[in-house]
């Protein structure tokens, strides 16, 4: 995985996924921080960092997957979109939505 952006215990990078034959994202908020209003413009100005690193590697767009509604909600705030009919199963066996991301 490569990591564009960590923060203590958080993170938010990439990797690529053969089975869906596309770069899949990966985002872990760093365990002290909540959610208020400063994070999230904080978070904002970190993933357009991110973006411009991917877009600078000549990706065009990354897939994110998504256990509940809640976390398909969160990368929504980021830009993501909903995948129509986007749910997969992973290799652990759990459902996930699927939601894109055009760079």
């Amino acid at each position: 995985m490569k990591k564009l952006y960590q923060e203590g215990n958080g993170f938010y990078g990439i990797d690529w996924n053969e089975e869906l034959n596309s770069y899949t994202t990966h985002v872990i908020l760093p365990e002290a921080d909540k959610w208020t209003l400063s994070s999230f413009r904080k978070y904002k100005k970190v993933f357009e960092d991110a973006r411009k690193q991917m877009k600078d590697m000549g990706i065009k767009s990354v897939l994110g997957l998504c256990e509940t509604k809640k976390e398909r909600k969160f990368n929504m705030l980021f830009g993501y979109k909903p995948v129509p009919n986007g749910i997969v199963l992973d290799e652990d066996g759990v459902l996930n939505y699927l939601v894109k991301l055009e760079i």
